[in-house]
């Protein structure tokens, strides 16, 4: 056994308020809740975890749910829905609670900190409440790609209900707003949006690495409205379709290289034509 010793992190600055204390209590399940702005659905997935959990239930395995008071007396789950629904399925009444003060965007803060290093938990999930806690990371990059007419989409909808330019692809859309100024990636987001054609299909996170490398290879490209007119002609999912043929064939070629030198040669071409015009 050995002692909790923070004496090798040497000085540290602590932050002006810890906020106010959580409670510790026993509550009723039937007074608990949950809030899908920024909870995770629960899907087949989670259904087969919530089940493993009820089948195999054991208090001394059930860590206090996390919850915040909301109004009519209840209380939000910020943390612990599945194991919350795993002991009620067992004909369990109330658990045990650890009760946070919040608000509703510090609830939802809570959340995406509690699950930040948990795979359960999507990059989506993460974005959809650090949109709700009104992160500025989150709302610049919403609002970005929303500029340039792609939509990033805070849960997986069905394959009829998925529109030209909607993605999923949180991380790599993430990369590029960080890579970029605004105007630099709202045009980029612009031309990615003008290869995705068709409805049911999202765009791709190949698609959007593969863009974000050319640009940042020809960063004379950006704002040239020609550069846009050029992807006009490239379909991503044939884009894709090819690439990955050519990638199986050509060792050490990732479908990646071969969607990057494809876009470099399109776009290439069509400014070639427009100077030759």
């Amino acid at each position: 056994m050995r002692r909790i010793d923070p004496a090798p992190l040497g000085r540290v600055t602590p932050p002006p308020s810890f906020g106010p204390a959580p409670d510790l209590r026993w509550v009723p399940i039937a007074e608990l809740v949950v809030d899908p702005r920024y909870q995770r659905d629960i899907g087949p997935k989670s259904l087969k975890h919530i089940r493993k959990i009820a089948e195999g239930f054991d208090w001394r395995l059930f860590s206090a749910v996390v919850v915040s008071p909301v109004a009519g007396g209840r209380f939000a789950i910020v943390d612990g829905q599945h194991r919350t629904t795993a002991a009620a399925a067992i004909g369990v009444d109330q658990v045990p609670c650890q009760i946070i003060h919040a608000e509703e965007g510090m609830q939802a803060r809570a959340f995406a900190a509690i699950n930040g290093n948990t795979i359960a938990v999507s990059t989506i999930q993460r974005y959809r409440a650090a949109l709700h806690a009104g992160e500025l990371e989150a709302m610049r990059i919403r609002d970005l790609s929303a500029a340039g007419h792609v939509r990033l989409l805070t849960s997986i909808p069905s394959k009829q209900n998925v529109k030209p330019g909607d993605t999923v692809a949180f991380g790599a859309v993430k990369r590029l707003c960080e890579a970029f100024a605004d105007a630099e990636a709202t045009f980029i987001f612009s031309c990615l949006r003008a290869a995705a054609k068709k409805p049911g299909d999202f765009l791709r996170q190949e698609t959007i690495t593969a863009t974000h490398a050319a640009f940042l290879e020809n960063r004379d490209w950006l704002g040239l409205p020609v550069v846009r007119r050029g992807f006009l002609s490239i379909d991503q999912e044939e884009l894709f379709r090819s690439s990955r043929e050519i990638a199986a064939r050509e060792e050490g070629m990732t479908i990646r290289d071969v969607m990057q030198a494809t876009i470099e040669e399109t776009v290439s071409e069509t400014l070639q034509e427009e100077e030759a015009a």
